[in-house]
């Protein structure tokens, strides 16, 4: 009778599958058995809550989802995912510093915002 590894049933729940000497350690198969779909989805969600309140830390949940999707490509054999994720978390990046790191106009200055 094959044991539950064997016939792959065990192979994603890092619970049930038999630890060999040379096979994965336990935290190995935990990421695998890890639902990034489901992550990614809390992320988006997250992160366009964040945005849509103006917080930089949008941004921050934002390139972590892009990070989180790249992985989904590669282990699901969807390299479209991984430049275009790529140049948002890029993109992401160059929000981040604009939003934190701009020059504030002095405080008593009413035309701050006029000479940009």
């Amino acid at each position: 009778m094959a044991s539950l590894s064997e016939n792959g049933i065990g192979k994603r729940a890092g619970v049930l599958a038999n630890s060999r000497p040379g096979q994965k350690t336990k935290m190995a198969n935990l990421l695998h058995s890890i639902r990034l779909d489901y992550i990614s989805c809390v992320l988006t969600i997250l992160g366009t809550i964040l945005l849509g309140r103006k917080l930089w830390q949008g941004w921050v949940v934002a390139a972590i989802n892009s990070a989180v999707v790249c992985v989904i490509g590669v282990r699901t054999a969807q390299f479209g995912f991984v430049p275009a994720n790529l140049f948002c978390i890029a993109l992401y990046t160059v929000n981040l510093h604009t939003w934190r790191f701009k020059s504030q106009p002095a405080p008593n200055d009413p035309e701050g915002d006029l000479r940009r």
